[in-house]
């Protein structure tokens, strides 16, 4: 057994607000999958203007409506339910009507819902290709209540209030224009893909094939502009909307250079950035990377967008699509469940956790005054309860810094142990800071800490149980009757009142009667 001692006074520092990320974000996952429901999810969650969410499943023409508390199922009966892969019935697009009816769209058609009626109607489209990306089949509402929808084919479908469609397909172009160099070949521009990206002044709307920009208007579709490069994170957005007024040149993200330009006039602004989809929010920019959701602030003034915060998710999210409601509730799903994220909730504050990093927290406890004493995977930190400033205890030459557990003795000392056969105490007071190591004889993980009496502590491990005695520093090996210790993991005990012992382990419930032997 070794003692190590160190002066802990000088092991304390205060990080700024920076270091930890401040944004708060609340989730709440719905999960629809029971005994009965196996299917899986196969669409990103629609929210509708009367509050209800949408979504579509791995059923072909089935659809289900989600007000809270229960899920209402929508079927089509022109068809036979039968069970689809994912990749097969994908919803790429969701619209509300000017009636209220939801049309969930892919590229093969649209099913046309009527929440009231529970009527399920369906539009099968006349393809000419396979589809070509996901990402081409969008629709739109505009003002006049008409439903735009591009497929990924060189045409767009206009649906009006009484469901007569208008084709709008690509005009003749002049020919230094006409063809274009993608990916080391040549493609015929008047043949791609046509995509709707936004409904403009007076109500036309502006699509884009790969490098030139068309609007359709009451006499048709126009050319109005050849870009010079297909990039693929190219956006557009409303003049002022993000950027200043009527302006052009040079945005950052995270100190990175991208350029963005003001189109007079189409009275637009568009720009490139490392994102192929966004929510732009109250100067707050969120996106999706495969699990992650980022946030970013947008400085006006210095044209910047700084990451100031990342949202960790088990399973990558669909279609990389957030959707965002009319109460400022963002939704996106995965395969098995729907999650509704609200940003900003000042219910909660983050804290060890910065824009690509999250502190593993394992344990916590606090004093009489309300500070919280935390252990980590990154050392132990104090929350002071009056001004809420977070500071660290570290030794940088001490290579000992995680932690599983952490108690505290009268508000004076507190006592945690971490990935290895060691003790450590810091006194509150004197700011000493005591480690005892035990690898001379024990070589062991420390699971938790627990109080077993005023002079000795409980430490379950993955090699059993110890009893730690703190005034003679010394460690023993609590027998639980006659089990090999090297393969018993301790992971909880609780000593009731009268003495009798519970202790949860690898190999079941372990209970000793006060007195008696363990059953």
């Amino acid at each position: 057994m070794r003692t190590i001692f160190f002066r802990a006074n000088l092991l304390i520092y205060f990080f700024s607000i920076q270091v930890f990320g401040q944004i708060s974000h609340t989730t709440n996952s719905i999960s629809f999958r029971d005994e009965r429901d196996t299917y899986l999810i196969s669409s990103q969650p629609f929210p509708d203007k009367d509050g209800f969410v949408w979504y579509a499943v791995n059923t072909q023409g089935t659809f289900y409506k989600y007000d809270g508390t229960n899920t209402i199922k929508y079927t089509y009966k022109g068809i036979k339910e039968k069970e689809l892969s994912i990749s097969n019935l994908n919803i790429y697009s969701w619209i509300q009507d000017g009636k209220g009816d939801i049309w969930a769209i892919n590229h093969l058609g649209a099913y046309i819902i009527n929440p009231k009626t529970f009527n399920v109607r369906y539009i099968k489209w006349e393809l000419k290709h396979k589809i070509r990306s996901k990402e081409d089949v969008v629709s739109l509402l505009d003002k006049k209540s008409n439903i735009w929808i591009s497929l990924g084919e060189n045409y767009v479908i206009k649906i009006d209030t009484y469901y007569n469609q208008k084709i709008y397909v690509s005009p003749k172009e002049p020919k230094e224009i006409k063809y274009i160099k993608q990916n080391s070949e040549v493609v015929n521009t008047e043949s791609g893909a046509l995509r709707i990206i936004r409904e403009l002044d007076q109500g036309k709307i502006l699509v884009k094939s790969h490098c030139n920009l068309y609007v359709i208007d009451d006499k048709g579709i126009h050319f109005v502009l050849h870009l010079k490069s297909d990039k693929p994170n190219l956006h557009f957005v409303g003049n002022g909307e993000i950027f200043k007024n009527n302006a052009s040149g040079v945005v950052f993200f995270d100190g990175k250079k991208y350029n963005y330009t003001y189109l007079k006039n189409l009275n637009i602004q568009m720009f490139d950035c490392p994102y192929d989809n966004f929510l732009y929010s109250k100067t707050y920019f969120f996106t999706v990377r495969d699990n992650k959701i980022y946030t970013l602030l947008f400085d006006k003034e210095k044209n910047t967008f700084t990451t100031i915060d990342t949202f960790f998710l088990k399973r990558n999210i669909l279609s990389k699509q957030l959707r965002l409601d009319s109460n400022g509730i963002i939704w996106f799903s995965n395969n098995v469940k729907i999650v509704m994220l609200k940003p900003f909730d000042l219910r909660f504050k983050k804290y060890l956790q910065g824009n690509d990093s999250q502190i593993s927290v394992k344990g916590m406890t606090s004093d009489s005054s309300g500070n919280l004493y935390v252990c980590s995977s990154s050392g132990i930190f104090k929350l002071n309860a009056n001004d809420k400033s977070l500071s660290k205890i570290h030794k940088t030459s001490y290579s000992r810094n995680i932690y599983n557990s952490i108690l505290i003795e009268k508000d004076s000392v507190l006592w945690f142990v971490g990935g290895g056969p060691f003790v450590n105490s810091i006194n509150l007071r004197t700011n000493v800071l005591k480690t005892i190591k035990y690898e001379d004889r024990w070589n062991f993980k420390s699971i938790f800490l627990k109080s077993k009496s005023k002079d000795s502590l409980w430490i379950g491990s993955d090699k059993g149980l110890f009893i730690f005695d703190k005034k003679s520093e010394k460690l023993f090996q609590y027998k639980i009757n006659n089990i090999n210790s090297d393969g018993l993991i301790i992971y909880d005990l609780l000593q009731s009142i009268n003495g009798n012992l519970w202790i949860a382990t690898n190999k079941g419930l372990y209970f000793k009667d006060k007195g008696n032997k363990f059953i």
